[in-house]
């Protein structure tokens, strides 16, 4: 973990970290677990076209299906928890994104699936995966297990020195080799209120992807 870079905003990390990954591995098919409003669809994709002309790319994400009690189970911090509502994610605003990308990219195309992955999502293997889905134990392990055979795999929100969120416990569990990306984001018990102080990281598995 030594030489990691500390950044002010926990988006800045992850999209740093997620052009740190495509920039490495070039990948052609992307599933993202979690596109919530699809900024960071948007920028895996537009980075993926700088490498190759021809992308796929799948979505998972409840969208208007998301309720207050799932985003507490899961614990879903983009989403409405509390008193403030949160605006709920659009599949058509998604797809109206994706298709003007489409629109100056004819070789892309896309598929956006609606619902629970617990029920939506299938066993499928991509060059690379983004699990930022719900952050149960149960649903980043049962995302995991139906993207395992992919070539990279990418969590979102790995915590230290706390360890009960989701993508720790199936590290854990499942004893991952991963690679830490070179960002992370520190909450120091202020910025989110209620929130003992820890780092958030995006790590990573490779199965037979070589960067190039």
């Amino acid at each position: 973990m030594e030489g990691l870079q500390r950044v002010k905003k926990a988006s800045t990390a992850r999209y740093e970290n997620l052009k740190f990954i495509i920039d490495k591995y070039k990948p052609k098919t992307i599933c993202e677990v979690g596109t919530e409003h699809g900024n960071g669809s948007v920028f895996m994709i537009n980075e993926a076209l700088k490498h190759h002309d021809e992308i796929h790319f799948t979505g998972y994400d409840l969208f208007e299906g998301q309720t207050r009690e799932m985003n507490i189970k899961e614990k879903n911090g983009k989403g409405t928890t509390g008193s403030k509502v949160k605006p709920v994610p659009s599949l058509s605003a998604l797809t109206n994104k994706l298709n003007k990308i489409k629109s100056s990219n004819p070789n892309f195309d896309f598929n956006l699936i609606k619902g629970n992955t617990n029920e939506t999502l299938k066993e499928d293997s991509f060059d690379l995966v983004f699990i930022d889905g719900g952050h149960s134990p149960e649903t980043v392990e049962n995302d995991y297990l139906k993207l395992m055979g992919s070539k990279v795999i990418v969590f979102d929100d790995y915590l230290l020195p706390e360890r009960w969120w989701g993508a720790n416990s199936v590290v854990e569990k499942y004893k991952l080799d991963i690679e830490f990306c070179p960002n992370y984001f520190y909450i120091d018990g202020t910025i989110k209120k209620g929130m003992a102080k820890k780092s958030t990281y995006q790590v990573y598995i490779t199965n037979g992807m070589d960067s190039n």
